[in-house]
């Protein structure tokens, strides 16, 4: 965190890049169980009516806890799964290895219409 600060103030570094390109992130509460909002993401049909059809393969997924997502792209994304008790869970999103700084504003505006989406759905049934 002190080589990040330190690098970005002598401009060596931009928001939101690492070492090996540019991550966004983004992180939804949402009113159903963690094994019901794991299972959302987890199975195709589900999954793709609030994410659409994009192009992702799922590396590894640990029920209900997290998954290991291979975006398009090619970057990655790291997707954490928490109970907040028996009817409340919290996704947190962590999307790596983006190409630009660009990306990240891009990738903030899919994921959060992606999550709003998700919230609905899940609370909705």
């Amino acid at each position: 965190m002190i080589t990040v600060g330190y690098e970005q103030a002598r401009g060596l570094r931009v928001k939101h890049q690492k070492a090996d390109g540019f991550a966004a992130s983004a992180s939804k509460t949402i009113e159903a169980p963690v094994e019901k909002l794991f299972d959302a993401w987890n199975e195709e049909a589900s999954r793709r009516s609030w994410l659409g059809n994009e192009a992702l393969t799922i590396r590894k997924s640990t029920r209900p806890k997290s998954m290991r997502i291979t975006w398009g792209d090619g970057s990655s994304v790291a997707v954490n799964f928490s109970k907040k008790g028996t009817a409340k869970s919290q996704v947190a999103i962590d999307h790596e290895k983006l190409g630009a700084a660009g990306d990240v504003a891009r990738m903030k505006k899919i994921w959060g219409a992606a999550l709003d989406k998700l919230k609905a759905k899940l609370e909705r049934n």
